[in-house]
């Protein structure tokens, strides 16, 4: 584990999702001599329409902002852990068949944890939710060497210096005993039962309604667990991979895709199209050619020995299976077999 803090610069960006911004010149009114129109705003007001003239020629941009404040970062010694066959970076590297790797459940664990500390800090420093904004840095790297963070970060320009003191050593430690009672407050109860991800009651909130979506208290939990070091890759496992695949294979026709409950002793997988075996794993479990995590080993090691004789495997994030199942769906469909 990692720890970095104070004074620096947060810079936001919006890249409009990817698409970038197009601002177009606005004629001018008997209201004002001029201005720069976003071209999608049309959309949403129409009555700009008449008003926009031609943005063939204007760049797209995208849209910032640079604070001066207290930073707090935690992240991982390493981005990635080979000997537990653990990925924690958002690198997204191929499986060992060729399947495509997708990085959204470490990306929501990340984000989740980010939600977490601050939870988290809000109690130990005793002030409110919106004196301190979380989030990931380090998200778009494509490296596999890369390592992503969580930070918080004072909302006061100039900061008020909690973000700085919470690295102090024990007020960190006090930080991470806080986390870890969150997560037994979380799980605990009827939220234990109830809250399949995030909610009003744990991490959610007005000021992180971009990431409702993402945020996950058990993801955040697995996350702490592995930084902290107390977590090796025989803990990090998918949670109800029995549940998740016996409902993702009744999406499919009658025999194109079986669910068997226990392949050979390493857990339960879907037969799909009579040409892959398709099991569940956490989002940190590595599955590709260079390393793997041992309990992604024993499923292998399972197909191949299955007297069907389909030894390929191909693994599917458990936050999607959850989260959003059709995505399996079309990443399965559109996969054309192993690489050679």
């Amino acid at each position: 584990m990692v720890v970095h803090a104070g004074k620096g610069r947060r810079y936001a960006v919006n890249d409009n999702g990817g698409r970038l911004f197009h601002f177009s010149p606005a004629k001018a009114t008997s209201n004002w001599s001029g201005a720069l129109v976003e071209a999608e705003a049309a959309v949403y007001a129409p009555w700009l329409v008449g008003t926009i003239e031609d943005a063939s020629s204007t760049p797209g941009t995208a849209i910032g902002a640079v604070q001066h404040t207290d930073l707090f970062l935690l992240g991982p010694a390493s981005g990635e852990s080979m000997e537990h066959g653990l990925r924690l970076n958002l690198a997204s590297v191929a499986q060992a068949t060729g399947f495509p790797d997708d990085r959204s459940g470490r990306r929501a664990g990340w984000y989740s944890l980010a939600a977490l500390l601050r939870v988290s800090a809000g109690d130990i420093l005793q002030v409110q939710p919106n004196e301190i904004a979380s989030g990931i840095h380090g998200a778009g790297s494509a490296s596999s060497r890369a390592r992503t963070f969580a930070f918080l970060s004072d909302t006061l320009d100039n900061g008020a210096g909690y973000c700085t003191h919470l690295a102090e050593p024990e007020v960190f430690n006090d930080l991470l005993a806080a986390a870890n009672r969150m997560v037994e407050k979380f799980r605990d109860g009827s939220h234990g039962r109830d809250c399949r991800g995030s909610c009003y009651e744990c991490l959610r909130d007005y000021t992180n309604m971009a990431y409702h979506s993402l945020l996950d208290w058990r993801l955040a939990d697995d996350l702490l667990a592995i930084l902290s070091g107390e977590a090796t890759g025989t803990r990090i496992e998918p949670r109800q991979p029995s549940r998740l695949l016996q409902n993702w294979a009744a999406d499919f026709p009658e025999g194109d895709a079986e669910f068997v409950s226990n392949l050979g002793g390493a857990g339960p997988a879907v037969l799909f199209e009579q040409r892959m075996w398709v099991a569940a794993k956490s989002p940190f479990e590595a599955a590709d050619d260079q390393f793997e995590s041992p309990r992604i080993s024993a499923v292998r090691r399972a197909a191949a020995a299955d007297s069907r004789g389909i030894p390929e495997v191909v693994f599917a994030d458990d936050f999607l299976l959850d989260k959003a199942p059709a995505r399996i769906v079309s990443m399965v469909t559109d996969f054309e077999g192993i690489d050679e």
